[in-house]
């Protein structure tokens, strides 16, 4: 075949190859670095960032284990992530940040806090500094939510 010779291509090939093209270049555009929407869901973008409401909650391939302590008014955590953190998501939506605190205060080092527009907390990232200690919080519905955090002995997650 020289160089004007025309390829006849079946109508649909030809489809489908515009289809598949248009597929591949909406992927690779929702992973061009672009700051992902604020949203309350895990977002994973192509340089192994986690996203959450916006933000960046962790590098790497591995998605930490994320508590979602908003959807119960009381839950128990007896394991850290891998990184040795506990991930605590406090809020159902971005919007909707509330106060919390933890006790005793000296019990968890705040290593990452999430917020919204009228500076409530959305998610928390803690770094434990004791095995047994309780997060409180408000729920959207205006009752109170808490954590209990009872680590294990071996406290690698």
């Amino acid at each position: 075949m020289s160089g004007g010779d025309k390829v006849n291509i079946p109508k649909p090939l030809q489809v489908a190859l515009v289809t598949t093209s248009i597929v591949l270049t909406t992927v690779s555009c929702s992973f061009s670095g672009t700051t992902p929407p604020k949203s309350p869901e895990i977002f994973i973008d192509s340089d192994s960032e986690v996203w959450l409401c916006g933000e960046v909650i962790s590098r790497g391939r591995a998605v930490p284990s994320i508590v979602h302590a908003n959807l119960r008014e009381s839950t128990i955590v007896e394991h850290t992530s891998m990184s040795g953190n506990i991930y605590l998501q406090l809020a159902a939506t971005c919007e909707d940040g509330t106060d919390y605190s933890v006790t005793p205060s000296e019990a968890a080092t705040v290593v990452q806090r999430v917020g919204d527009a009228s500076d409530g907390t959305v998610f928390l990232v803690l770094r434990p500094q004791a095995k047994k200690f309780v997060i409180t919080f408000g729920t959207k519905s205006g009752q109170p939510g808490s954590v209990l955090v009872r680590l294990e002995d071996d406290n690698s997650g």
